[in-house]
Order: structure tokens, then sequence, then C-alpha cells
């Protein structure tokens, strides 16, 4: 009877033993201390109102590629914020 009851106990121990604890997350709001990139000049603020229709086409296709930089590193500054 006593080894039975021995047999009891360590099979209960044994039974909680197996069970991993459980992990509980919670999240903490952190402040965001990222500095947004300056706003850079774009190629068409300094294109003058004369300009021929290539100078134009040339500073648009430029000022394309300054915002795409530009939007880029807003995104990489919003993502490290969340």
């Amino acid at each position: 009877m006593r080894a039975a009851g021995m047999l009891l106990a360590l099979a209960l121990l044994a039974g909680c033993a197996a069970r991993p604890p459980a992990r509980v997350e919670i999240p903490i709001a952190v402040p965001c201390r990222v500095t947004l990139p300056p706003r850079p000049v774009y190629a068409t603020e300094a294109l003058s109102s004369d300009a021929g229709i290539y100078d134009q086409v040339r500073a648009l296709l430029a000022e394309r590629r300054q915002r795409m930089a530009y939007e880029a590193q807003l995104e990489a500054a919003a993502r490290a914020c969340s």
C-alpha cells in the first residue's frame, strides 16, 4: 500500500514537471527616438521659369529619384518606431 502511494505521488509530480511553464509577453510602450531625415532640396525648386522642356524633364526625373530616396528614409524611420 505504501509503495502504491509513493508511485501515485511520483506519477503526479512527474506530470507537473512535464508541462513547460507558460510564457506571457506584455507589450510595453517605448517612446520613439528616431530623428527624421532632412527634407532635400528638389531639382525642380532650383529650376528657372524659362527653362527648356529638356531641362524640365531632366529636373523632374531627378526629383523623382530624390523623392524615392527620401521616402525610403522616411519608411525606415517609421519602421524603427514600430
